[in-house]
Parts: C-alpha cells; structure tokens; sequence
C-alpha cells in the first residue's frame, strides 16, 4: 500500500511538473507572439492578407499602407483606401485607431473601446440611373447576413473621436447649385468630434455627442453641436441639443424629427414631422436662409 502511494505522489509531481514546463512554453510562445506581431514584417504580411482577402471579397480594391498591432486588443491601421466598383474613392483614412474589447463573430456582437478616425474621407454618390456607389458593400454584408440567418448585428464603442474628416454627397441627377445647401450635392470639411456611448443594432444608432464642428461648403460654420441621439427609422430623437454657429445659438431640450421610415426622409417636407422644444435661443436668419434658400437676403437676428 505504502508503494502504491509513493508511486501516486512520485506520478502527481512529474505531472505538475510537466503542467508547469508547459506553462512556462505557452507562456514563452505568446510574449514572443506578442513581439513578433509587432514587427514590421509580420504587420505587412498582415496587412497585405487583409487587403487582399477584402479585395477578393468586395470586388473592388482595397488597400493599407500598414496596420500596427500594439498587442491583441490594440489596432491601428494607416494608409487606408477603399474604392468603388467605377475606381473613384469610396472611404479612405490616413489613420484608424481601435481598441477591441469583445469580437464574438458568431453572434455579430462588436464591442471595442475607443475608436480615433484620423483625416477619414468618404464619398457617396448616386448615378444617373439613381444607383448608389455604396451599393456593392450593401449587398454583400446583405447575402452574407443571410448566410447567418439573418442574425442582427450589435456594436457597441464607449468612445469615437473624428480628426479632421471630410464627407461629400453627389447625386449626380440633379443640378449643382451655386449658393446655400445643396442638399443633393453636400460637402463638408475639417471634421472634428467626440462621441460616447455608440450602441448600433441593425439600423437603429444611439450616441452621446459631446462635441462636434465642421464647415460646410456652402459656407455654414457649425463651431459645436452637443445633443444625445436616437437615430432609427422612426426618426431622429435629439435631447439637451446645443447648436453654436457663428451667429447663431440654439438650446433646445428636444428636437425630434418623427418618420415612419428612413425613406420618409427622402420626402423630407410631407413625410417629416416636428416635435420640439426650444429654450432660450438666437437665431440668425442669415444662417437659417442657407438652408431654407427661400429666405435669401434676409439677415435678421430672433431672439
């Protein structure tokens, strides 16, 4: 019996010897892991697999200067370019910065940390024929949600900041014109904000806007924008909304756009209604007759 127990004490300790030797390896293999991700070489291979997988998925070109792997939950990827299927820029970036925290692909449940998007540029266009150049990135994630029985997709990112983006809009069935909002040719420039808590779930988006400005090519200056927003296709829900032009001052603690639809918005004057209140406010009609060109040569301020 004695035998027997020194036999089992002599076997259990090479056992947790071994389990030990084993840890120290997989130890050993994920630092140098860890090293070896964040080498040059290996972030190139990286990169050019990833392009070219996204090429060969999208049928367009897809290309990245570089992705920078600071360890497993920490990407940067430079020199970003994506164009459509007419070889025009769809998006591009000179830097996006990610912080993942949960990746569960077979759920379709994102969940990252901070987002940085540094010099981002996108441009959506529609043919002649009414065709969107968004389209071809649509159907794919379209058929492939099919694929997953139409699993819904959840994201979720604590924080986004924008860096001097760009975004312009072309519907290239109507006419340009020369002075205020065209809504069918929009283009806006030196794009900077911070947002927090972004839940996206399917098509329904919510957001805590701590901060947002750009400039618009009509001329419109908006110095800040400040709201918690509720965007599904029951509308647009903005509440504690500030709005800062350089002539203007809106504090509103609701404005909401109420639809039926997102296609509600494409008749925008029938099929849009208003619900808000205004707080104390100042209104330029200068800035508001950009928008409502009917108003042109009005430069009154309301109170």
């Amino acid at each position: 019996m004695r035998n027997i127990v020194l036999r089992m004490a002599k076997l259990l300790k090479i056992i947790g010897r071994s389990i030990g030797i084993l840890l120290e390896w997989i130890l050993i293999f994920v630092i140098l892991l860890a090293f070896a991700i964040r080498t040059a070489p290996v972030q190139t291979y990286i990169a050019q697999k990833a392009t070219n997988y996204l090429s060969k998925e999208l049928g367009t070109t897809v290309k990245v200067d570089g992705i920078s792997i600071t360890f497993f939950d920490e990407l940067a990827v430079d020199g970003v370019l994506i164009l459509d299927q007419q070889n025009d820029t769809l998006i591009a970036a000179k830097t996006i910065f990610a912080s993942i925290t949960e990746l569960n692909i077979n759920k379709n449940h994102f969940k990252l940390d901070e987002v940085t998007l540094v010099e981002g540029y996108a441009h959506i266009k529609k043919d002649q024929e009414g065709e969107i150049n968004l389209q071809f990135i649509k159907d794919y994630f379209k058929s492939d949600s099919k694929k997953q029985n139409a699993k819904s997709m959840f994201l979720d990112i604590s924080k986004v900041k924008l860096e001097n983006c760009k975004f312009r809009y072309d519907d290239n069935r109507q006419e340009a014109i020369e002075k205020g909002v065209d809504y069918f040719h929009l283009g806006v420039h030196s794009v900077n904000g911070n947002l927090e808590n972004i839940s996206i779930v399917d098509d329904h988006i919510k957001a805590d806007i701590l901060s947002f400005n750009l400039i618009g090519n009509s001329g419109f200056h908006l110095k800040n924008l400040t709201a918690k927003a509720d965007v599904s296709g029951k509308g647009v829900f903005l509440s504690e909304l500030n709005i800062e032009s350089d002539k203007t001052k809106i504090s509103a603690p609701k404005f909401n756009l109420v639809t039926n639809h997102y296609d509600d918005f494409n008749h925008f004057v029938d099929s849009v209604k208003f619900d808000a209140q205004i707080a104390q406010s100042s209104v330029s009609l200068e800035d508001v007759a950009l928008f409502g060109h009917a108003l042109d040569g009005m430069n009154d301020i309301v109170e």
